[in-house]
């Protein structure tokens, strides 16, 4: 649905059309990640691949920006264990990687920032804009709002680290704030239309379990792993002595930003109890993999001390992480195909009818897999209006009311049709399976066939056929 959404807000548009979707805030989020899509576009089709590759490259550079932060301060062994563990093991890698949303490039800017600010400190070059910092105080809030939090806690960990009066520092926070500025000029009215316009905002209050299955899930220790740092003291590790930690600067640093960025949660789940607005959803604190990344490093770096395992270990631990990311991919994308409509809607290929539906998510999947005209119906003018900013491609029609009983309205090319599909969704339909009849009915068709659908997104079809008299 959320990589249908991508597809929708990107393709065959102008550069006016873009800001204009982006601003109605069907997807409220700001615009670089859709922006980087659109330029895709412009050039190659979007396909289900070309979507993801981006992904592919935001997660590789934040390995390398993760890895390289985790060996500044815990040295190699325990830089380059921290990092894959995560990278493997978290659940939120696979995700981020098969949907085409902006949580990679939110990763990757986040963990730019934290490493902008660590080379800013412990370079021994004092400039009066650290441009490059700027830059990644900008582009990340322009990825996710919630960037702008961990930007933010990220210059108070180094702040509180280092003298706030000294030279180094005040070009610190002189090139982070300008960052700030100069993405509150260039998003303030995207973020205020939004909040004037959507009206696909979910409220609900967040609870604890939610909490928890984000501390929870996030990332889990590997028994192997565990196991490996526990006997450390076998054949397994040979001793080094030219191996060292670095319990300095820079390991003080990279602790104090993860402690922050994993309260992060928890701050907006109390926020979320006062404004009755729910925040709870994993992938917005996609950042933290670099925290988690820092405390598996952190106690590889404590338990090992002068230590490294042997190149045969160091080969089957990472041929163990390579499989189990190999099969959590394989289980992620297995459940993404059990969802997905795409084969309860297959039957749609050998007939030309016009479809009719309640559901957004099947009014996205036709109007992108399907050759099918598709009015996507919906409660009311504003919304119509409100979905047609959205995409241009978005047949929507507004359903008027009269004693209960919904019809369609005079101007609606479906009145013409003597034949067309209505596919009933249970999300966003008015109506229930008990009262087709009706609807059909009132509206001078009769139902000639129904077709029970095997899937939650799409579960019943029905043909209907205009009464003549």
């Amino acid at each position: 649905m959320d990589e249908l959404s991508t597809f929708i807000h990107c393709h065959d548009k102008s550069f006016i059309e873009l800001i204009q979707a982006t601003e109605v805030g069907v997807d409220w989020m700001p615009i670089l990640y859709f922006l980087i899509i659109w330029a895709i576009d412009l050039i190659i089709p979007l396909t289900q691949t070309v979507m993801r590759i981006p992904n592919l490259v935001f997660i590789c550079i934040s390995f390398i920006l993760i890895l390289n932060l985790l060996y500044k301060a815990f040295g190699n062994s325990a830089s380059l264990t921290g990092t894959v563990t995560v990278f493997t093991h978290s659940l939120l890698i696979p995700f981020i990687l098969c949907e085409a949303r902006p949580y990679a490039l939110y990763l990757m800017l986040s963990c730019w920032v934290a490493y902008e600010l660590q080379r800013a400190f412990t370079s021994n070059l004092e400039k009066k804009l650290h441009v490059r910092l700027l830059i990644a105080n900008f582009l990340c809030p322009a990825s996710h709002y919630f960037g702008g939090i961990y930007c933010a806690l990220s210059l108070v960990a180094s702040l509180l680290l280092n003298s706030s009066k000294d030279r180094k520092s005040k070009s610190v926070i002189y090139s982070s704030i300008l960052g700030w500025a100069v993405f509150f000029l260039c998003c303030h009215e995207t973020l205020s239309r939004q909040m004037e316009e959507t009206i696909t905002t979910i409220s609900n209050e967040p609870s604890l379990y939610e909490l928890f299955n984000i501390y929870g899930t996030q990332v889990y220790f590997p028994i192997l792993f565990v196991t490996a740092l526990a006997c450390n003291n076998t054949r397994a590790f040979k001793k080094q002595k030219s191996l060292h930690n670095y319990f300095e600067k820079n390991s003080n640093f990279i602790l104090l930003l993860s402690a922050s960025w994993i309260a992060i949660p928890t701050i907006l789940f109390v926020l979320g109890k006062i404004t009755g607005s729910n925040y709870m959803q994993l992938r917005y604190y996609s950042p933290n993999l670099l925290a988690y990344g820092t405390f598996l490093a952190f106690l590889c770096s404590i338990i090992m001390k002068d230590k490294v395992p042997r190149k045969l270990m160091s080969l089957a631990y990472v041929s163990f992480c390579l499989i189990l990311l190999t099969l959590n991919t394989r289980s992620l994308a297995s459940s993404y195909k059990d969802e997905s409509p795409e084969n309860a809607l297959a039957f749609l290929d050998k007939t030309d009818l016009k479809v009719a539906t309640f559901s957004m998510r099947v009014a996205f999947h036709i109007t992108h897999y399907h050759t099918n005209a598709v009015q996507f119906l919906v409660a009311d003018q504003r919304y119509s209006s409100y979905m047609k900013k959205f995409s241009k491609h978005l047949n929507c029609i507004a359903i008027e009311s009269i004693d209960n009983l919904i019809i369609l309205p005079d101007n609606s090319t479906l009145k013409s049709e003597s034949k067309f599909i209505y596919i009933h969704g249970p999300m966003g339909s008015p109506i229930n399976l008990q009262q087709i009849d009706d609807f059909a009915l009132r509206n001078g068709y009769e139902i000639s066939k129904r077709k029970t659908l095997e899937s939650s997104e799409a579960s019943h079809a029905f043909y209907f056929e205009k009464i003549t008299d």
